[in-house]
């Protein structure tokens, strides 16, 4: 497979030697990329969103209301900077364009030389800072449908937002085009009940849209591993049959596989040390799996700066943290990576 951009060995890249070293000596690394929540209200409401259902674990303390201000986003910029975050994910929690000054704390983040990812339900973007937008790493629209009565449905919207959302995506592809330089643009699709059956119109819409790549995924519930069985060879099927130019990454297989799994196999997530997740609540969390959820909370940032909340407060979570309260987990394929990584007995890596 190619994994592209989700491959699970990023880990043995060189730019990463160093927190792997520091994983491998029990010491806490610099976080290499932090999930950014800034707000959690949206003007979408996706009948499969991981932080409205009461069948997901990262809902039990959410709240739609919560916001980061303006002035604490910009200082919390930097002070990921000082601790050593390489990258900042604006993602959601909500909608991360809905916050009424988004572009300039994604201004400030790449001011500071941070790495920046978005991703968002792309209905917001027609009131762009485009030389933001363009300076981004990566931008990942999730449209999880290919037809608007389909989207109407799963996200509950006017009928109209499928169209305007394209409209937004394909100005983005052309200014990319034009200017020579952007962003890695994809196309989101989690299937689920409701959409399964154009996963194939879906590829086809990415393709046609001009973007770099489709991502195809699956609504993740710790219930939902039975449903996503019934459909599951005929999306495969899809997948591997529908030939277009852009770069299609299937992990509907993979993420059925770790809903299967349940819980992980192994003690400690590697992963979470390298990717913390910041909620609108200026809680952080461990994963996106346990976001809002008290098994995942590593503690508040309301009142302490991010470097010395990693220093000290994420230095003692992380000493005694384990899986035992992951009901799923979709980094298993990284963790097992890292955790190989770290453990090997020299043996195991005599080139042979």
């Amino acid at each position: 497979m190619n994994y592209g951009p989700y491959s699970p060995f990023k880990a043995a890249h060189i730019r990463h030697s160093v927190r792997i070293g520091d994983l491998a000596n029990n010491f806490l690394p610099d976080p290499a990329q932090v999930q950014l929540m800034i707000t959690n209200r949206c003007n979408h409401n996706c009948a499969f969103c991981a932080y409205r259902s009461t069948r997901s674990d990262s809902s039990q303390t959410f709240d739609h209301r919560d916001q980061i201000p303006t002035e604490r986003c910009m200082n919390l910029l930097q002070e990921l900077k000082d601790t050593g975050a390489e990258a900042i994910q604006f993602t959601g929690g909500g909608e991360p364009t809905v916050h009424p000054d988004f572009y300039l704390i994604l201004n400030k983040a790449q001011k500071l030389g941070l790495s920046t990812a978005l991703v968002t339900n792309g209905s917001l973007l027609y009131d762009i800072s485009m030389t933001d937008i363009l300076n981004l790493s990566w931008l990942r629209v999730s449209i999880d449908a290919a037809t608007p009565e389909t989207y109407c449905k799963i996200r509950h919207v006017p009928i109209d937002t499928f169209e305007k959302v394209i409209h937004n995506l394909k100005y983005i592809v052309d200014m990319k085009d034009r200017t020579g330089s952007g962003p890695r643009i994809g196309i989101g699709f989690v299937v689920n009940p409701d959409n399964w059956a154009e996963t194939s119109l879906a590829i086809n819409l990415a393709a046609n849209i001009g973007v770099d790549n489709i991502r195809i995924s699956a609504a993740f519930f710790k219930d939902s591993a039975e449903e996503h069985m019934i459909y599951m060879n005929k999306v495969n099927e899809m997948i591997e049959t529908t030939q277009v130019p852009i770069k299609v990454f299937n992990l509907f297989g993979h993420r059925l596989k770790d809903l299967i799994q349940k819980g992980p196999k192994y003690k400690k997530c590697q992963y979470a040390r390298l990717v913390p997740l910041i909620g609108a609540d200026q809680n952080v969390y461990t994963c996106c799996c346990l976001a809002y959820n008290n098994a995942g909370l590593i503690g508040s940032i309301k009142d302490t700066g991010f470097f010395v909340f990693w220093g000290t407060i994420a230095k003692k979570f992380y000493r005694n943290h384990t899986t035992k309260n992951c009901n799923i987990c979709m980094f298993n394929n990284k963790n097992e990576f890292i955790n190989y990584m770290i453990n090997s007995d020299s043996e195991d890596v005599e080139w042979i």
